[in-house]
């Protein structure tokens, strides 16, 4: 059979509709036809809605990201870069736990209060719009930030670590 021979099928199986006030299935008046003292049943028209400007509409509140008060971003921290800075932090009296750690490129949290960054110079000037030199605190639409070399390059370069020391006690201490 093709499918056009299937269509009468179809058409001679009685159609019901669905009798809102007492939810029993009815035959519709298509496949019984109506006595004489009786009227074709008719479509239901559907109810349109009407404005009540007493009652407002709900809004969904929105909530606020939680600011950190010192946020770090870093690229993956081996165990030796993360005991790095965990010492550097408690140099400026900062505990490493406490603070919002975003470890990854794409890890990147705008809302701090300070942000120290390390190895992300270039693209943290890319998500601010602004340039920022490194290892010099800058206040900057409500944010400070040091940007500093990763972890990495900082353990193998005492010059590095120096310019970070300094940089640090202007901004913390």
């Amino acid at each position: 059979m093709t499918e056009d021979q299937h269509l009468p099928l179809f058409i001679t199986e009685p159609i019901y509709l669905v009798d809102e006030g007492a939810h029993t299935e009815e035959q519709s008046p298509a496949a019984t036809p109506p006595s004489k003292n009786e009227e074709p049943a008719k479509a239901p028209v559907p109810a349109t809605p009407k404005e009540d400007k007493a009652t407002p509409t709900p809004t969904i509140p929105k909530i606020a990201p939680k600011t950190h008060e010192l946020a770090i971003w870093t690229p993956p921290l081996t165990s030796t870069d993360k005991e790095l800075l965990v010492k550097i932090l408690l140099a400026i009296k900062k505990d490493f736990n406490a603070a919002h750690l975003m470890e990854g490129i794409n890890s990147y949290d705008p809302h701090y209060k300070q942000l120290l960054c390390f190895g992300y110079h270039k693209e943290l000037e890319l998500k601010l719009g602004e340039s920022i030199a490194t290892y010099t605190p800058v206040e900057t639409k409500g944010h400070r930030i040091l940007v500093s070399v990763s972890p990495a390059d900082l353990a193998a370069d005492p010059a590095q670590k120096k310019r970070l020391w300094e940089a640090l006690q202007k901004m913390f201490l």
